[in-house]
């Protein structure tokens, strides 16, 4: 009997490689989401006196939620990789729970939130002068 060639050697371990690459991204995704939350929030703290609105502490239960799925995705692919004719199926069905529940959450919360900023008044100087009569009937705001 002859073991595995070197192609199917390599092709395993770059699966592997993309497999524990992609587990490894969302937990990546989710620390740098919550260190941009908070330092969302001590700048809001900064700049307005009442952050009442402006915050965005909803999105750390998003992103805990995600974890929280996404630990079931971990789960359910270490359980597939060690035991391959284990039955997952309880496992993947609160894994697809978890993510109807996030996706719904992410909708109630998102519609739910205030304007971060502020929208800017368009000035008087950013409109462009008329520079002959020729064109003076048909300038902004004539018709």
């Amino acid at each position: 009997m002859t073991g595995p060639s070197g192609a199917q050697v390599l092709v395993f371990r770059a699966s592997t490689l993309l497999t524990v690459a992609i587990l490894a991204s969302v937990p990546a995704y989710a620390v740098a989401a919550w260190l941009l939350l908070r330092r969302h929030r001590s700048q809001t703290l900064e700049r307005h006196s009442e952050p009442r609105g402006r915050d965005l502490s909803w999105l750390r239960w998003i992103v805990l939620a995600l974890l929280a799925v996404w630990t079931m995705v971990i789960a359910t692919a270490i359980v597939d990789r060690l035991a391959p004719h284990a039955d997952t199926s309880g496992l993947r069905h609160s894994m697809m729970a978890g993510v109807t529940l996030f996706i719904y959450l992410i909708g109630y919360f998102g519609v739910r939130q205030f304007a971060v900023a502020e929208p800017e008044e368009p000035s008087r100087a950013a409109t462009p002068a008329v520079s002959s009569a020729k064109y003076a009937l048909y300038g902004p705001g004539k018709q």
